[in-house]
């Protein structure tokens, strides 16, 4: 399996919980700058944030989440079903974004902007205790001790 560079250099558990940390401090900033636009106030002298946080968010993202949980679920399934496990993997991830993207707009006019870019970055905050508390490491394990981990 080919390994991101940066996962290979770094603890797997490190890079996920620096870019789920990453990610959501760049949600919560895009959110009270909608937050404060959305209450009239003046965000014009700061109206290049939206593109900073953009910019921020997928550069974290890919250091991290990208290519981390990719190669954390390929070290995770024995080489007989890790192909179909991680496409099914990939698939139910592609297919969840797809439905928050089918409703973001619906969420948007619901809760407002801010409020909803607060919920996604509290679902990253919430994934730093899920890693921190129930991920194993498997940075320089073999097969074999990833699975007698898991089955402690």
């Amino acid at each position: 399996m080919i390994v991101s560079p940066i996962a290979d250099n770094f603890h797997r558990k490190f890079l996920l919980t620096i870019s789920h940390l990453g990610v959501s401090l760049t949600t919560i900033v895009l959110g009270i700058y909608f937050f404060l636009k959305d209450r009239g106030n003046d965000v014009s002298s700061i109206s290049i944030l939206p593109l900073i946080c953009l910019m921020l968010y997928v550069s974290i993202y890919n250091v991290g989440i990208g290519p981390v949980l990719l190669t954390f679920l390929g070290e995770l399934f024995p080489p007989r079903v890790k192909g179909l496990a991680v496409s099914c993997l990939v698939v139910y991830n592609w297919g969840t974004s797809f439905l928050v993207t089918l409703s973001f707009n619906k969420m948007s006019e619901l809760m407002g902007l801010g409020p909803l870019l607060w919920m996604f970055a509290t679902t990253g905050i919430i994934a730093v205790f899920f890693i921190r508390f129930c991920m194993i490491e498997t940075k320089g394990k073999t097969f074999q001790e990833i699975q007698d981990e898991l089955s402690q």
